[in-house]
């Protein structure tokens, strides 16, 4: 095959061997290279994600413009396109969507959410987890997606006593199922427009691969919370969570199409699995039992006002044999316990293998002696978790989320987006470049550099919901001070991710547009039925650097479809599985672990995050393959058609 396209009248025209290098091995090795730094950086020697996504965009401008040959001028060009792409498209909806918990942390309504769970729930952790974590975080992805699932659900987490670090860690590993259709099924859409395939058979088939791992996401992410005994106490709850949510998803994504999957998946799971665990109650509660922060990393987010015993949820640092006179101790000297647990975080334990510092579950569940007897009484559990809240408290402290529900879904449906956007043509770089990876196909082969500004798109609603939720605040006695103090924090709390989105997005832009991406998927594509296997792993690498789907699909979507053409594998399962295995790189794509750590409070550890978390991740994109193979091969019958729906 000639990789090297013979056309002229164009600024570059992307090798995917480029000159120097030898063969298409080599040119797949050196592309990774900016990746594989950026990864080297944070995980082994832990500098900060700002920092380690600078060295990268700095690598890959001196890969791109001597090695692949590519003209300054453009370089700077596809950088600057992914600065706006990702300040607008990215950072402004998490921006709006830390706000909108800001304002409810703010005005002390977080403190009934919490007491409306406890009071209606059982008091436990392992549970909240899963309503949090999985449920509330799938609905949070459904409506608007890009990291504000992370960055909303891991302080929801720690403001009921979870350790930062397991409330981010577990965020980032339940935020993969419900990806694929998030921000309203935009990802699978965009699939759709790259690829020319039609939507309903992308859509159905997403939705006959994501519910064979979401329907024990619970159980598996529970085991690594609370261990073997955790998952003796919990798995009726975590199944029904996972089969409501699974099942759901693929009914809506097989018959209705890619816009609500998550959003009826999952309201369906949170409402199923509140009124189950209204008739049932996992044992050992008592043992798991929440209580608010009596410190909080960084001062994000205050200790609310009620506090409980203390807090159960042993630190992934922590020894699992902590005795209770410890305990006791640490709490009477508050200070000291909090000095000690950010030395902790600070100081990842050196004596344990990497196994355990990976895998580290949280201790099993102690003898009921070793803990204050649960309340047996109406009177106790308010005299420990504050009273039941009133209806209207309970109307006010679950409106943010309704309330941008709402906004999102009715903005979207009703195409406000499209009011007022304007296509704006990429001075200097549109049409400039060709891309040889689809010398094939010349409709394709040609860049166009142009970006949809959207003011009036899914951010926007998000602000609307703020300004909404605010003005009910205000209306029931909140100052209107509030909001400039939201805002403040958020900007206190986001800056630095912010930053370091920016950068690692226009880097991701400058592979892109250089060719560098493409010389990565074909490189894959060459091995020939190994590709099966290998495609989600495209994915993966686009969303581990774009922190997005919806760009993991630009990106490679057409590539994919074209590499199955020619190697005979089915398209819509091969297109389909570059959006399955992107979702699972969101748990260490540098977007949503920055966003993460910046608001629980672990600012500058995202390399120790991503350590506990790249093994899922890979374990993840693993599985999905193999799923792959198996329905390429063993099961073709699962596979629509792609006139499915039309």
């Amino acid at each position: 095959m000639t990789w090297v396209a013979n056309v002229t009248g164009y600024a570059f025209v992307q090798p995917v061997v480029p000159a120097v290098l030898p063969n298409l091995g080599a040119s797949f090795v050196v592309a990774l290279l900016p990746v594989l730094l950026v990864l080297v950086l944070l995980g082994v020697f832990h500098l900060p994600a700002w920092l380690s996504a600078c060295s990268g965009l700095v690598l890959a401008f001196i890969i791109a413009i001597p090695v692949w040959g590519m003209p300054a001028r453009l370089a700077f060009y596809s950088f600057g396109i992914g600065v706006v792409f990702a300040s607008w498209n990215v950072c402004w909806i998490v921006f709006n969507a830390m706000a909108l918990f800001n304002i409810a942390v703010h005005a002390g309504h977080f403190d009934g959410f919490r007491r409306s769970l406890v009071h209606f729930v059982p008091n436990d952790k392992r549970v909240y987890l899963i309503l949090i974590g999985f449920c509330l975080g799938a609905l949070i992805e459904g409506i608007a997606g890009f990291g504000s699932t992370i960055a909303i659900c891991s302080s929801m987490l720690v403001n009921l006593g979870f350790e930062p670090l397991h409330a981010l860690t577990f965020s980032l590993i339940f935020d993969t199922t419900p990806v694929a259709f998030g921000a309203l099924g935009v990802p699978i859409t965009t699939l759709a427009a790259v690829t020319g395939l039609p939507t309903m058979p992308l859509s159905a088939m997403q939705g006959r691969q994501l519910p064979f791992i979401g329907f024990f996401l619970p159980l598996y992410v529970q085991f690594f919370y609370s261990g073997w005994s955790g998952i003796r106490d919990t798995w009726p709850v975590c199944l029904v969570s996972g089969v409501s949510f699974s099942a759901l998803e693929f009914a809506v994504s097989n018959y209705l199409g890619p816009q609500l999957p998550d959003v009826i998946g999952s309201l369906g799971s949170l409402i199923i699995t509140m009124l189950f665990l209204r008739v049932w109650n996992p044992p050992n509660s008592h043992l798991w039992r929440a209580s608010p922060p009596i410190h909080h990393h960084q001062g994000v987010v205050e200790v609310l006002a009620h506090s409980g015993p203390g807090d159960n949820d042993v630190p992934l640092e922590t020894d699992p044999e902590t005795t209770t006179a410890e305990a006791e101790a640490a709490a009477a000297k508050p200070e000291e316990a909090a000095a000690s647990t950010t030395a902790a975080v600070a100081e990842p334990e050196k004596k344990k293998s990497l196994f355990t510092t990976v895998f580290a579950s949280a201790p099993p569940s102690r003898p009921d002696n070793d803990l204050p007897p649960p309340p047996q009484t109406l009177e106790e559990l308010e005299a420990l978790f504050g009273a039941r809240p009133t209806l209207l408290q309970t109307v006010l402290a679950w409106a943010p989320w309704v309330l941008v529900a709402a906004w999102v879904i009715g903005w979207t449906e009703a195409g406000v987006p499209a009011m007022h956007q304007d296509v704006i043509t990429w001075y200097g770089l549109d049409r400039q470049i060709y891309i040889s990876a689809y010398d094939s196909t010349p409709s394709a082969a040609v860049y166009a550099a142009k970006y949809t500004w959207q003011p009036l798109g899914t951010g926007t609603a998000i602000l609307c919901a703020v300004l909404t939720t605010w003005l009910l605040y205000c209306a029931t006695g909140s100052k209107p001070v509030l909001i400039v103090r939201a805002y403040i924090d958020t900007v206190r709390q986001l800056y630095l991710a912010i930053f370091t989105v920016v950068v690692i997005i226009g880097m991701a832009y400058v592979l892109n547009y250089s060719g560098m991406a493409y010389s990565l998927g074909l490189g894959l594509s060459s091995l020939g039925s190994a590709f099966a296997f290998l495609s989600p792993f495209l994915g993966w690498i686009a969303c581990f650097l774009s922190g997005s789907d919806t760009s993991s699909n630009t990106l490679f979507g057409n590539l994919q479809k074209l590499a199955a053409q020619t190697i005979g594998l089915n398209r819509v399962l091969i297109c389909v599985a570059n959006s399955t295995g992107a979702v699972m790189a969101k748990m260490v794509s540098i977007q949503n672990v920055t966003t993460g750590v910046t608001t629980v409070g672990l600012v500058a550890k995202e390399g120790y995050v991503i350590r506990k978390t790249l093994p899922h991740s890979l374990f993840f994109v693993c599985l999905v393959g193999t799923i792959v193979c198996i329905q390429q091969w063993g099961t073709p019958g699962i596979i629509p058609s792609e006139t499915f729906g039309v």
